[in-house]
Parts: structure tokens; C-alpha cells; sequence
């Protein structure tokens, strides 16, 4: 295994494509259209419910299902580099064993 692995440690050790990346910002892109799709959705919702319901509870539903879309935002904004990670990782051991 070492004398296998002797020309790449010679080379300079980590190959081109396999050097870590930061993340790209355009990861970041789609974020306020989909706040504002949420935002709006909220506000409909909230409408509906206010008819049928009183303001308070309308509220305290709408206001709780906003929480759930953020937590459910931030853990899939928070896993992207995590998963790019893991894509770079497996990818590096299946060209270079």
C-alpha cells in the first residue's frame, strides 16, 4: 500500500480535484424567494384561519407552523456543506481508492 501511495506523496499529496472547496454563495441564492413565498403562504393561511377562528389561536398556529419552516430552513441550509462534504470525501476515495 505505501509504495502505491509513494508517487502521490511525492507529487505534493492531495491531487488536484480533491482540495477542499468553501462553499459556494450561490447556495445562498434561492433564500429570499423562498422566504417570500413563506411569508406570503403565512399570511393567507393566517387569513383563513382568522375566519374561522379567533385572531389569538389563528395566530398562535400560524406563529408555530413559521417555527417549523424555519428550524426545517436552517437544517437544510445548515446540512449543504456537510452533504457537499461527504459527495467530495466519496468521490476522492472512489478515483483514488
Amino acid at each position: 500500500m505505501l509504495a502505491a501511495a509513494r508517487p502521490v506523496l511525492r507529487r505534493g499529496g492531495v491531487p488536484r480535484g480533491a482540495r477542499s472547496r468553501p462553499p459556494s454563495p450561490l447556495a445562498l441564492l434561492p433564500l429570499p424567494l423562498i422566504v417570500m413565498i413563506d411569508l406570503w403562504a403565512l399570511q393567507a393561511i393566517y387569513d383563513g384561519l382568522s375566519r374561522l377562528l379567533p385572531a389569538t389561536i389563528s395566530f398562535y398556529l400560524v406563529a408555530n407552523y413559521a417555527a417549523v419552516l424555519a428550524l426545517l430552513g436552517a437544517l437544510t441550509y445548515g446540512a449543504i456543506p456537510l452533504l457537499a462534504e461527504r459527495q467530495a470525501r466519496g468521490r476522492h476515495e472512489a478515483l483514488h481508492g
